[in-house]
């Protein structure tokens, strides 16, 4: 159906189409082509040459592939498509890729301590949370309930804000509700009651003290949203 909207006469209903595409299958559109029927039908015929020769179990174990790329945003470019389309081997790759990496934790120990000077960053940090909370979030996407054990190790390792990664721990935690088995709701619920205090975990945050009080717990809302 994308395909087909590739040749819509709305150029944004096109555009858009092929956005989604993209998103769909991490495959760069080579073509740049002008807005007119012929372009939009050389979009669409090279759309469906490509597709035609990448099946979905050729796109897909490239994309677990690409897992392992030393190109972050490649890496996380794979992960969140595989979130979107993934089968059994993408479970698999996920699984695997959380479980290496949830214990890689950039960040040092919360203690008593304001943190903000030393704990801002960009895109290209290494503190950055988003392609190891894709890979988790990804899992709860796919309905991965084989995954839920290791999310729930996930909440109780992590959900400590003196030691643990409060990003990772808010990921597991809206994977499991998209998981949503009654083995994840015990999880969760688990968690939820070994929780401490939501002003000790915005200081984690790198608020300043001042404001904890005006400020939520993100692991807290997390839970109780995916319940």
């Amino acid at each position: 159906p994308l395909v087909g909207l590739l040749e819509h006469a709305d150029p944004i209903l096109s555009q858009a189409a092929a956005v989604g595409l993209e998103s769909l299958t991490a495959h760069d559109e080579p073509l740049m082509v002008p807005i007119t029927p012929a372009g939009r039908k050389r979009r669409a015929d090279a759309w469906r040459a490509w597709l035609q020769e990448n099946p979905w179990p050729k796109i897909e174990a490239a994309l677990v592939e690409q897992m392992g790329s030393e190109d972050r945003a490649v890496r996380r470019r794979a992960i969140v498509t595989l979130g979107h389309i993934g089968g059994d081997a993408a479970r698999e790759a996920l699984r695997a890729y959380v479980a290496r990496e949830k214990d890689n934790n950039p960040y040092p120990p919360f203690v008593n301590d304001n943190r903000t000077d030393h704990f801002t960053f960009d895109a290209q940090s290494p503190l950055n949370p988003r392609t190891l909370q894709a890979a988790t979030r990804a899992l709860g996407f796919l309905g991965d309930d084989e995954a839920v054990p290791l999310l729930g190790q996930i909440l109780a390792e992590h959900g400590d804000p003196e030691h643990g990664n409060l990003y990772l721990a808010e990921a597991a935690a809206e994977a499991l509700g998209w998981i949503g088995t009654p083995e994840a709701e015990t999880v969760l619920i688990d968690a939820f009651a070994h929780l401490g205090s939501y002003a000790t975990y915005v200081g984690w945050y790198s608020d300043h003290p001042a404001l904890y009080a005006c400020h939520a717990s993100p692991i807290h809302a997390r839970v109780i949203e995916a319940l």
